[in-house]
């Protein structure tokens, strides 16, 4: 995935967390952590899926828990890495 297109970005994050969760269904607002659709074994998952499915890497100091709080936040952090990777195109 070259562009960081918030809408793609979405329907990728929910589809992924939707089966990691065995959820039906996950909304752009749903609270990921309030909500138990990640716990600390799924988030590990999350970061790799994250990482590999966006192109983007993580380090340590980057994650932040307010990032992922739900789908659209998650969705804008992961945008914002992809701009500023320099891969992203308009």
């Amino acid at each position: 995935m070259n562009t960081a297109e918030p809408d793609l970005i979405k329907e990728k994050l929910k589809s992924f967390l939707a089966g990691l969760s065995g959820k039906r269904k996950v909304s752009d607002s749903i609270r990921l952590i309030d909500e138990e659709i990640i716990d600390s074994l799924n988030f590990v998952q999350l970061i790799i899926f994250i990482e590999s499915e966006f192109k983007i890497t993580l380090k340590p100091l980057d994650i932040h828990i307010e990032d992922f709080s739900d789908v659209s936040t998650l969705s804008d952090f992961i945008a914002r890495k992809m701009l500023r990777r320099g891969g992203a195109k308009r």
